[in-house]
């Protein structure tokens, strides 16, 4: 079987690649093989030519199954995938993904401590749509000089609206679990994972998780970076 992990950077899709790598049946690609850069292309790109989009699918299927007949059961963390679920279910139609969800405040916080982040506003167009970025027709003209946190907002937003588009277009085939579920609930979460995979409980694990990364936000923000994000969350995503 071949599963997916995916959801917007910074919402612990690494946490729940580890926990599946503690399945001895499995084996977890943590954003490495030829097909992590090109889901990530066809994600955060609509704008790449057909050629180079048919050449990306093509390395994407072709690693994946050479990785499938040596191993049996892969999980490809990337956590961009949730953009292709439409071509990957096609050719793939017995795969799973799971889709990670984290609150709005811990998404932004690690985002704006995360230098990695703001590479795809350096390297992507900032003034043309692009759902990967939150870019869409009402907030195209004036996406480029609003605030960061505006950025890292409709970004969040963007993903969840897209993991939960798929999850009603796909009801078998996508799990959505939350971050704080993992943490909070973690007997309870596992079980709902092994069900939905068909694997056995007991050879699922991951010990190593704390509470306190649920606040960490609380350190990074200013008083007034907390009344802007909540009037966001608020009134839409018209607040710049």
């Amino acid at each position: 079987m071949i599963i997916f992990i995916g959801g917007v950077g910074r919402s612990g899709t690494h946490m729940v690649g580890r926990l599946l790598a503690t399945h001895k049946r499995i084996d977890v690609r943590l954003e490495s093989g030829v097909s992590f850069d090109s889901l990530a292309k066809l994600a955060s790109n609509p704008y790449i030519s057909s050629l180079e989009r048919l050449l990306r699918k093509s390395i994407i299927l072709f690693d994946l199954f050479r990785y499938y007949l040596k191993r049996g059961w892969v999980v490809e963390k990337t956590h961009s995938s949730l953009w292709s679920a439409d071509f990957l279910f096609k050719f793939y139609p017995k795969s799973k993904m799971i889709i990670v969800e984290r609150d709005v405040f811990s998404v932004l916080a690690s985002m704006k401590v995360h230098k990695g982040v703001n590479t795809w506003y350096d390297i992507l167009p900032q003034n043309r749509i692009n759902p990967f970025l939150g870019i869409d027709r009402e907030n195209v003209d004036i996406f480029e000089r609003s605030d960061v946190l505006y950025k890292y907002f409709v970004k969040w937003k963007s993903h969840i609206d897209r993991g939960r588009e798929l999850k009603h277009k796909y009801p078998d085939n996508i799990l959505i679990v939350d971050y704080e579920g993992v943490v909070l609930k973690h007997q309870e979460t596992i079980e709902a994972i092994c069900s939905f995979l068909n694997l056995e409980i007991a050879d699922l694990n991951y010990a190593d998780l704390s509470d306190k990364s649920l606040n960490k936000w609380e350190g990074v923000f200013s008083k007034e970076d907390i009344i802007f994000i909540k009037k966001i969350i608020n009134e839409g995503k018209n607040i710049r």
